[in-house]
């Protein structure tokens, strides 16, 4: 077996509890203490941490990364994953302002016209931009941080470089989403493929040597239990 991954149950758990609390928690609170939404609002603060915990994750999954008898050596603080996220937060908050504004604009041209297309006109156009901000921010996220975290990982002798283009990148999910949509999910499947595809064509693998005598060398028998514990929890170590 060339590639493998040595992270253990206990470890998974250790590392994935704080986000699956994080992301739980605001909506608990609110459930169970409908009169006090101040504590969901409170408890919504974590996400504040999120970049950071994110950037664990990927410390975990990479660190137990397995070529052959060869661990990986992961070089990258988990604090870089909040420029990108900053980035995309930066970019769905413009374009949130500025479809807010042509909003307000259109409803202010149509006075009391029509009663029904000024109060659904700001509906449809607020879904609209949650779309697009998806449609944005989703994508350069996955690429950005693909880049950041593949090409910090290293095996010895084995240097690995991602270089996703995030234009590309957001086109090829704009496309597999809008297909998904019209057929009802069916192309879900096909739209997973492609996106896959697309990441490990802009994967380089640089090796020392002679490529072959470098994977004869990588010999020994794996564990793959971190990977069936996330696996278990419904985690996708690709994130």
């Amino acid at each position: 077996m060339w590639l493998g991954f040595s992270g253990s149950v206990s470890e998974a758990y250790r590392c994935y509890t704080a986000p699956v609390a994080t992301f739980l928690l605001p909506g608990l609170l609110l459930a169970v203490f409908p009169e006090q939404p101040a504590w969901g609002g409170l408890a919504s603060l974590l996400y504040i941490g999120w970049p950071l915990m994110h950037g664990q994750m990927k410390a975990y999954q990479h660190s137990h990364l397995l070529f052959g008898n060869r661990a990986a050596a992961y070089e990258l603080s988990p604090w870089r994953f909040y420029r990108p996220y900053l980035v995309a937060g930066g970019l769905g908050l413009v374009l949130m302002v500025a479809v807010g504004i042509f909003a307000a604009g259109v409803v202010a041209a149509m006075g009391q016209r029509d009663g029904v297309m000024v109060t659904l006109l700001p509906m449809a156009i607020a879904a609209l931009t949650g779309y697009l901000a998806y449609l944005l921010a989703g994508p350069f996220m996955q690429a950005r941080l693909a880049n950041l975290a593949w090409s910090h990982t290293l095996f010895s002798g084995v240097r690995i470089e991602s270089n996703i283009p995030v234009r590309g990148f957001v086109s090829l999910q704009s496309k597999n989403l809008l297909l998904t949509v019209f057929t009802l999910g069916l192309y879900r499947p096909f739209a997973v493929v492609a996106a896959y595809r697309y990441r490990l064509e802009h994967i380089r693998v640089e090796v020392d040597g002679d490529v072959e005598a470098s994977a004869r060398a990588a010999q020994g028998r794996n564990s793959a239990a971190g990977d069936g514990a996330a696996d278990g929890l419904g985690i996708d170590l690709s994130w």
